[in-house]
Order: C-alpha cells, then structure tokens, then sequence
C-alpha cells in the first residue's frame, strides 16, 4: 500500500491546479490526508490551522506548484447545503484556471460532489480521487 504523499505525488504533476477535499471532520481534527496535503502545500495548511480559529465548515487555501496559482478548497461534508458550499468555493476557483487544467475531487463522504460540480462547469476537468 503506498502512503497518502506517494499517491498524491502520482496525481499532482504540472495539469492539477487545484483539490477539492470533502470529509467527514473538520481541518482542526487532522484528517486523512491532511499531513500529506501539507507537504505538498509546504507547510502552509499547518500553518494557517494553527494560527487561529477557521471556518470549521469551508476552507481555501493557495499556493504555488509549479508555478501556478494550487488551490485547496475544504469542505466539512455534514453541511445542510453541501452543493452550495463547493460552489460557492469554486466561484473563485473558476476565475483562477484555465480550461485545460485539471481539479481533483476527494470526495471522502461518497455525496458524489464531482457530479454536481461537472454539472455546474461542464468545461472544467474533474477527475476524481480516492486514497487506498
């Protein structure tokens, strides 16, 4: 079984700008892949947890990878409004990238967000993720 880094590091090359991470807990909790997630975003969603209170429902966070905008949107799956919420993230996202840019889905709450946002952005290129 390869670890959380190694399977992110297979999906993460020069195509993905962004991650939108659905759980089931909240950031503060450290959920699976949160440790990987950091490393890839050098240390920064460590950084922001720790620095003080968040939205313990949505978060987005940017970066650098490649040398492009890498968002990071997060998402507590337990919201009324679940489909609202990725899309209110991803009415940012959108002004972001390009259509030829790829945004995985880690939808950890099996609520099939990534067919409501292909549904929403048909031109956009979802893929989604899952971690063994």
């Amino acid at each position: 079984m390869s670890s959380d880094i190694e399977q992110l590091q297979s999906k993460l090359n020069h195509h993905v700008r962004g991650l939108v991470w659905i759980s089931d807990e909240a950031l503060e909790a450290y959920p699976r892949p949160f440790y990987a997630l950091n490393y890839f975003l050098n240390g920064l969603l460590l950084k922001m947890e720790q620095s003080g209170p968040k939205s313990p429902s949505k978060n987005l966070y940017c970066t650098k990878h490649f040398d492009k905008n890498f968002f990071l949107g997060h998402i507590k799956a337990d919201q009324d409004s679940l489909d609202k919420e990725v899309l209110s993230l991803m009415s940012w996202v959108k002004t972001q990238i390009d259509d030829t840019d790829k945004i995985l889905v880690l939808d950890q709450s099996n609520k099939q967000v990534s067919k409501a946002l292909q549904k929403k952005y048909p031109k956009l290129n979802f893929e989604n993720f899952s971690l063994d």
